[in-house]
């Protein structure tokens, strides 16, 4: 995935167009709850935050930061166990 290092309205921009071109109303679902996390925590709201919304953000935050396939693969495994219990 390509990381956006656009400044602030050509990153919009692009945003809009990705959203523009998803047709996947799940894609957008998620989409949406995840940009509105991200909203909130960086922004005046964050005191509305629950402590496990802060946690989803973290970690979203971090997932990012990894770079290691077979780390993303090993969590992608381990999250499945987990979503079957």
């Amino acid at each position: 995935m390509e990381r956006c290092n656009l400044t602030q309205r050509p990153c919009r921009e692009a945003i809009t167009e990705v959203i523009k071109t998803n047709k996947n109303r799940k894609s957008l679902q998620l989409t949406y709850e995840v940009a509105k996390l991200l909203q909130a925590a960086v922004s005046e709201e964050n005191s509305t935050l629950s402590r496990e919304d802060f946690k989803r953000y973290f970690l979203i935050i971090k997932l990012f930061m990894i770079k290691d396939l077979r780390y993303l693969e090993s969590l992608d495994a381990f999250t499945n166990a987990l979503i079957k219990e």
